[in-house]
C-alpha cells in the first residue's frame, strides 16, 4: 500500500523525518503546510508535494493517509484535535502540548476513534534502551538517576515558557520519558529550580537550572537535574544511571554500560538502519500500511502521562510543594 503524506511544519526535524522517508519505499509526500511560505514552498519542489500556508486548509483540502506534526509546543491542540475528527493517523514531536485539558481531550478522541498515534520519544527505539528494559524485567531498581546538561537553544520561542514549557517539559521530557519506560510510573515529585544566571538574554523566563526528586510507584528514588547555561567550556551531557542491589545500568548517548556479577559491560549500540528516529518513523509508516500500532513504542495516550510528568515538575518548581503528576492529571482535565 502507498501511504500519501502531509507535513504540518518544515522545520529542521520535519527534514530529518522527511530524510528518513525516502529510504520508505511506497511513501510519498502529497502536501506541506507551514506559515513560513518560501519554505513551505521549498520543501514542496522537493517532494513534488503541494505547499500551503493554511494547515487546516491543506488538511480540508488533501486526501491524506497520515499526518506528521513538527511544530513548537505552543502550537499544538486544535491541529491534533481536528486531525482526530477527520480520523488521520498522525504522527507528533514532543512534547504533545503545554496544556494537559487540551492534551487529554486529544487523547480521549484518539482513543475513540481508535486512531494510530505516534510520538517523537524516539530514544526508546535505541538498542540500548531495548536492552536495559529487558534486562531489567526481573530486577528491582533502588535508584534511577537522569540529567538533561546543555546549553541555551537558538530558538527564539524555547526560552518563553508560554511557548515551549521550559527545559524539562522541552527537553528533558526525554530523560523523564525514559525513566518512565524504563522504572515505570512517577507517584510524587519535587522540584527546586535557580534563576538568574540569564538576565542579560532578551526575553528570557525559563529555569535556568532544576533538580527533579521522584517517588516511584515501584519503591524506588531517583532524580532529573536539568540545566540550559553552559557555554562552548562546558560539559553537555545526557545519561541515565539506575542502580539496584548488584547492579549498575548507564545509558549515555547510545551506549550501555552494566555492570553486575558477571562482571562490567560496555557496548557501543548504534542502530545500522538510520537512528533511531528512522526507526520510529518505519514503525508509524507500517502502523499507517497495516493497521497494526503494536510496534509503535510511544503513543499519544503514553505520552500524555510522560506530559503529566513534566508539567507536575513544573507545579513543584512553581509551589515549593510535591506534586502527584496523576492527580495533577486528574484535576486538569476534570
Amino acid at each position: 500500500m502507498a501511504v500519501e503524506l502531509g507535513f504540518i511544519g518544515t522545520g529542521g526535524i520535519a527534514r530529518a523525518h522527511l530524510n528518513n522517508l525516502r529510504r520508505i519505499e511506497g511513501v510519498s509526500v502529497r502536501a506541506v503546510s507551514d506559515v513560513d511560505g518560501s519554505r513551505a514552498e521549498e520543501v514542496a519542489a522537493r517532494w513534488e508535494a503541494r505547499p500551503h500556508t493554511d494547515c487546516s486548509t491543506m488538511l480540508e483540502q488533501e486526501e491524506l493517509d497520515a499526518v506528521y506534526v513538527c511544530l513548537p509546543p505552543a502550537a499544538h491542540g486544535s491541529i491534533e484535535i481536528q486531525l482526530a475528527d477527520l480520523g488521520i493517523p498522525f504522527y507528533i514531536e514532543k512534547p504533545i502540548h503545554l496544556d494537559l485539558a487540551v492534551a487529554a481531550q486529544v487523547e480521549s478522541m484518539v482513543c475513540e476513534g481508535e486512531l494510530i498515534t505516534s510520538v517523537g520519544y524516539q530514544l526508546r527505539y535505541s538498542d540500548a534502551v531495548q536492552a536495559v528494559r529487558r534486562y531489567l524485567e526481573d530486577r528491582q531498581i533502588s535508584l534511577a538517576q537522569g540529567w538533561f546538561i546543555g546549553g541555551l537553544p537558538g530558538a527564539a520561542w524555547w526560552r518563553r515558557r508560554q511557548l515551549s514549557g521550559g527545559q524539562v517539559v522541552e527537553q528533558s521530557t526525554h530523560v523523564c520519558d525514559l525513566l518512565r519506560y524504563l522504572a515505570g510510573e512517577v507517584e510524587t515529585v519535587f522540584a527546586l529550580a535557580s534563576t538568574g544566571a540569564m538576565a542579560d538574554v532578551e526575553d528570557y523566563d525559563v529555569e535556568d537550572a532544576s533538580v527533579a526528586v521522584l517517588e516511584f510507584s515501584s519503591g524506588a528514588i531517583g532524580h532529573v537535574v536539568s540545566t540550559c547555561v553552559l557555554t562552548d567550556g562546558g560539559d553537555r551531557t545526557t545519561g541515565l544511571r539506575l542502580d539496584g542491589r548488584g547492579f549498575t545500568v548507564k545509558l549515555a548517548a547510545d551506549t550501555l554500560e552494566v555492570a553486575d556479577a558477571e562482571g562490567h559491560r560496555s557496548d557501543p549500540l548504534n542502530p545500522p538502519d538510520g537512528g533511531w528516529m528512522a526507526r520510529a518513523d518505519r514503525a508509524f509508516i507500517d502502523a499507517v500500511r497495516t493497521g497494526d500500532g503494536s510496534a509503535i513504542l510511544s503513543s499519544y495516550a503514553d505520552s500524555l502521562k510522560t506530559l503529566a510528568l513534566t508539567l507536575a515538575v513544573n507545579r513543584s518548581m512553581e509551589t515549593g510543594e510535591p506534586v502527584s503528576p496523576a492527580e495533577l492529571l486528574l484535576s486538569d482535565t476534570h
